[in-house]
């Protein structure tokens, strides 16, 4: 009997040989797009990870970080993201009871809660720990490397190992994502530009001189880079929601306390809609104690005795505090009409 070990063969058995999946396909092939949920997330699995990925590596850390790479890329919501372990599940355990694949890597994948959000980054300390940990004790300059360029760019594992040296402007001080204007870009043309931090320039100008392809030639497959970052993080006590993709997290996080406008941190995040970037903007400790200390700082206005007090409505509001208002109310009249227009995944 044919052992399969890819993930594209076992969708591709699961479609031929599952009842409901069957039909599903006969619909698609008749035109009949109203109701094929499955072959529309199934297709970003694919995409995700492609039909070669190898099925003993989806287990359920793995499962987890990419539902997050999927709510992050897509904008999904958690109730379509929560859609991604109950399909994998059923393709793994169809082909485990039919003797098509010897072990089931997780028998049941964790669903999320529907108002469940990531609230995990990493702190710039935290980055730090793991690039010297990366050199001492696992003498890995290629992960260190690889960990800071990402923290400080905010790239995704599969943009960061596909990065090339002529996808760096040394010159103009930034790396290209997804191509650059006059050359390669993705079919989508979603290329963004994004300038290098001082932290990482002279990392990214070594690994340009060493390296005229690819930066990381190091890692040839992304679950190499996660073995080897795994390995870092559970050697400083970080536990399983530290994934790759928290460094990406960490750097929207960074962005928003320092007060970076959100359209920016969308454009800089390469989002489309900018309800993905919203996922991202939690306020770290450090922020709330900042603005606490600004707030202390403030000296209180003494209304004079006997002086009628000033109606609120021509109390003239700080600048600052007026622009960032402004932004957040153009934001919620974008969001809503995105949510009136955009079509419902289900």
């Amino acid at each position: 009997m044919e052992t399969l070990t890819k993930l594209g063969q076992c969708i591709d058995y699961t479609y031929r040989t599952r009842e409901a999946w069957i039909q599903e396909r006969i619909r698609m092939n008749n035109g009949d797009k109203s109701n094929c949920a499955v072959h529309h997330v199934v297709q970003h699995l694919l995409t995700a990870r492609g039909p070669s990925f190898a099925v003993k590596h989806l287990d359920e850390e793995h499962v987890s970080e990419l539902m997050y790479e999927l709510e992050d890329d897509k904008g999904w919501a958690p109730r379509t993201t929560n859609k991604i372990p109950i399909y994998l599940g059923t393709i793994l355990t169809h082909c485990w009871e039919k003797g098509k694949i010897k072990t089931l890597p997780y028998r049941k994948y964790s669903k999320r809660k529907i108002q469940e959000r990531r609230i995990h980054w990493f702190t710039k300390d935290e980055v730090e720990q793991f690039y010297y940990a990366s050199l001492d004790p696992f003498r890995r300059q290629d992960l260190a490397d690889n960990v800071l360029v990402a923290a400080y760019t905010g790239g995704r594992m599969t943009e960061i190992l596909k990065l090339t040296a002529k996808d760096v402007d040394l010159g103009q001080g930034v790396i290209h994502f997804g191509g650059r204007p006059g050359g390669h870009v993705t079919k989508a043309r979603n290329w963004r530009a994004i300038p290098i931090e001082d932290r990482i320039y002279d990392i990214v100008e070594r690994r340009c001189r060493e390296n005229p392809g690819r930066l990381f030639p190091e890692f040839t497959r992304s679950e190499q880079l996660r073995r080897a970052f795994n390995k870092v993080r559970e050697y400083l006590g970080k536990d399983g929601h530290y994934v790759y993709h928290t460094l990406r997290h960490s750097f929207a996080t960074w962005l928003n306390d320092k007060g970076v406008p959100i359209a920016t941190i969308q454009d800089l995040m390469g989002h489309k809609h900018i309800d993905s970037t919203m996922v991202y903007l939690k306020v770290s400790p450090h922020a709330r104690a900042a603005a606490m200390a600004n707030l202390s700082e403030q000296s209180p206005v003494m209304t004079p005795k006997f002086e009628p007090v000033v109606s609120p409505a021509m109390v003239v509001p700080d600048p600052q505090v007026w622009a960032r208002f402004l932004e957040f109310q153009a934001f919620e009249q974008a969001r809503q009409m995105a949510l009136l227009q955009a079509p419902q995944l289900v």
